[in-house]
């Protein structure tokens, strides 16, 4: 039996812009076209050309093909071109993706380098390179435009603007290379104009010419930033360095809320700024007051993003520099639900998509107890491990050997921690870190029970586990029943009295969603089942906003947080007054407001109220806002992750810090992209003559194994602007034998 096509009509009607554009993309499953389509120059005394292009793209490959249907038709004044496609056949697969564009080739083609939008107005101002030729009243349109929105829904993301494809009227033209029009309004959602985006291509043989040794290598890969000048080149496995300098610091220091490392040296260290410098891995120690500068921590771990990394410094003095190591960024969470082990001192707590790290596993080598004080020597070659770390040994992992009771071979082989061992399923502090051991309390009294020599027999493989991660719980955040009370009141953990109140807090397990915390046994006492309470959400009583500064204070009697805290607030769940726009009530965080779905830190704290910063108002700064009514929708955060904490030097590794002063220079039109400015619908080669860096020696100003970062210049070019001159109008028939 034969199946009757599924016919459907499409109609488009758009103004041509100057750059490729996407007109259309067929739906899966379609097998043919049928086409009308008319391109009419609405311009005065213009001849411009127009292209149509059926682009083929694999799905599975991202390899595209254009397949030319006209080329550069020339239109004259008042006239049109108009195709008809009897049956533009396809590929009917899902792995096929079908595309129609149109190029218009234009007089007046401006290019724009600098873009205002004003929301919720919609107006924007545009600046142009050279003099636009516009009056107020023109249609113009516009093409290539990138901006960064701020969407809390859905992320950071990058649009380009128009989409779709429409004219506009020139409001104002104050210069001749400024110009205002009213593209409409973004629903509260703010924009910031990029210069244009561009995306890697292909690359000539050996462009890039090594100054130390004046080989040349190829770049697999390369990223361009307009607005930064940064050019990122893949060159995998580089040996750039290999001539590098080492030296050793006698001090530094670490301001973790902007990045920045201070190096001092007792000598004058002969570097330059723009010279780079990379850490060997643990290089550094330092004490932290995360834990009270109670241990030692050794920087950088291989797990830090400048491990292996070269990067840029500024010299202050002779025997000074900085360089930008990165902050330490604070995440928050909050428990979804609680399950407590009270027996094992494990809480593993639902806290949604996370990024912490698993304990590493490890094998050591040797291992001396001291029955008497209860310590165990543990050997580990080469472990990295810093006083304070948090490890766990197996259960029955380590044998050791006994004559206790006069037992002799096999038989006085026992294996450790037992159930009922202070050590069995519990994180415990290390101390006394050489370079192979470090030490481990292992008894909850001393001494033990049995004092007969200890020794040594073997180790399980992977037998010991290290935290690499630590957190914070807020106080009393998290609330439980148990059943030392047959569970008739709820209990709020952790109290100013327990030891894991405001310190760190060993991550001894994760998944996408959980993270499993070593927060230590409770006492005998009040072992028991625990049950986890939610928490519930708490209702301002008041507020009130300043619109200008974005803060934000609300009055919450006895709200229980305390400094360091962070909040969510439930969305339209506080309406305040105001009389921008007419006045009225609005409610707040609006879906697109910075505040939504967002953690805000507590800036100021009293017992009845605190203060978080919202961000401003915007075009309604300079309006009054009133507190109207609020609904229960403020979350407190419960589980932190870094923080602004104080670093204090303590030693450096000899020779540990390397200096390099190696740089290159690009073959011109060597490197090719495609870019936002025309739809990716071009290729262009840099650096071209006049270039800043053209024939330019470029000094590397961050680099990895695999990586260099040189400045070759920012580019203020994003978009492009035209009288407008072509209208497009097309009738498509989509035919499918699905």
């Amino acid at each position: 039996m034969a199946i009757a096509p599924v016919n459907k009509f499409i109609s488009i009607a758009v103004p041509v812009a100057p750059g490729l554009q996407k007109l259309y993309e067929v739906p899966t499953g379609t097998s043919a076209l049928v086409l009308y389509a008319q391109v009419a120059n609405v311009g005065v005394g213009t001849y411009p050309t127009v292209t149509f292009t059926q682009r083929r793209e694999s799905r599975s490959t991202g390899l595209e093909r254009d397949i030319r249907v006209i080329k550069d038709v020339e239109i004259p004044p008042n006239d049109g071109v108009i195709l008809i496609d009897g049956r533009m056949v396809l590929e009917k697969t899902p792995l096929i993706i079908d595309k129609v564009f149109i190029q218009g080739t234009q007089s007046g083609v401006s290019t724009i380098t600098k873009v205002e939008y004003d929301e919720p107005t919609g107006i924007v101002t545009v600046i142009t390179m050279d003099p636009h030729g516009f009056s107020a009243g023109d249609q113009i349109t516009m093409g290539g435009i990138a901006f960064t929105c701020a969407n809390n829904t859905s992320g950071i993301t990058t649009t380009i603007f128009p989409d779709p494809q429409a004219s506009y009227i020139v409001n104002t033209a104050p210069t001749t290379t400024e110009f205002t029009a009213d593209i409409g309004s973004a629903n509260g959602i703010l924009h910031f104009y990029n210069p244009a985006n561009h995306k890697f291509i292909r690359c000539n043989p050996n462009c890039v010419t090594i100054s130390s040794s004046s080989a040349t290598v190829t770049p697999s890969d390369a990223t361009y930033d307009a607005k930064t000048g940064k050019l990122g080149l893949t060159l995998i496995d580089n040996t750039l360095f290999t001539s590098s300098t080492s030296k050793t610091p006698n001090g530094a220091e670490y301001d973790a809320s902007v990045g920045i490392l201070t190096i001092t040296t007792a000598t004058a260290h002969g570097y330059s700024t723009g010279n780079l410098v990379k850490f060997d891995d643990y290089a550094l120690s330092f004490k932290c007051s995360m834990d009270g500068k109670s241990t030692i921590h050794t920087y950088p771990r291989p797990t830090d993003p400048v491990s292996q990394v070269w990067k840029s410094i500024t010299v202050e003095n002779a025997t000074k520099f900085n360089l930008n190591v990165g902050t330490s960024p604070i995440s928050f969470y909050s428990v979804a639900a609680a399950v407590y082990d009270p027996r094992v001192g494990i809480a593993t707590l639902s806290i949604g998509a996370n990024d912490f790290k698993a304990p590493t596993k490890h094998t050591p080598s040797n291992a001396a107890y001291n029955p008497t004080t209860g310590v165990v020597t543990i050997t580990l070659n080469n472990h990295r491990f810093n006083n304070g770390d948090w490890i766990n040994i197996a259960p029955n992992a380590l044998t050791m050997s006994c004559n206790y009771n006069g037992a002799s071979g096999d038989a006085a082989k026992k294996t450790y921690p037992r159930e009922g061992d202070k050590a069995f399923g519990t994180w415990l502090p290390i101390s006394n870190v050489t370079t192979n051991t470090f030490t481990v309390q292992v008894l909850n009294t001393t001494p033990s029970t049995n004092t007969n020599a200890h020794t040594f027999v073997s180790w399980a493989e992977d037998g010991l586990s290290r935290a690499t991660k630590t957190v914070k719980i807020g106080k009393e955040s998290l609330r439980f029943t148990c059943a030392k009370d047959a569970h008739a009141t709820n209990h709020d953990y952790p109290r100013t009295s327990d030891p894991y109140y405001n310190t760190s807090i060993p991550v001894v397990g994760r998944t996408d969603t959980t993270v499993s915390l070593g927060i230590g046994t409770a006492d005998n006492s009040d072992v028991g089942i625990h049950t986890f309470v939610p928490a519930t959400k708490q209702k301002p009583e008041s507020a009130s906003y300043n619109p200008s500064t974005g803060v934000m204070t609300l009055t919450i009697t006895g709200h229980g947080f305390e400094q360091g805290d962070a909040i969510k607030i439930d969305n339209n769940s506080i309406t305040f007054s105001c009389g921008y726009g007419g006045g009225g009530e609005d409610s707040y965080p609006r879906a697109t407001d910075p505040a939504a779905d967002t953690w805000l830190p507590i800036t100021y704290i009293d017992a009845n109220s605190f203060s978080v910063n919202v961000g401003g108002a915007g075009a309604a700064s300079g309006d009054a806002h009133t507190f109207v009514r609020s609904k229960a929708g403020i979350t407190r955060s419960v589980v932190k992750q870094g923080g602004d904490y104080q670093h204090e030097f303590v030693s450096a590794v000899t020779n540990g810090m390397k200096r390099a002063t190696d740089s290159i220079t690009i073959a011109n039109n060597s490197l090719i992209f495609s870019c936002s400015q025309d739809g990716f619908g071009s290729e262009h080669s840099y650096p071209r003559p006049g270039d800043p860096a053209s024939g330019a020696t470029l000094g590397i100003i961050e680099a990895d194994p695999n990586s260099i970062t040189v400045n070759v210049g920012i580019s203020t070019q994003g978009g492009l602007v035209a009288p407008l001159q072509m209208e497009f109008l097309a009738s498509i028939l989509e035919n499918s034998n699905a």
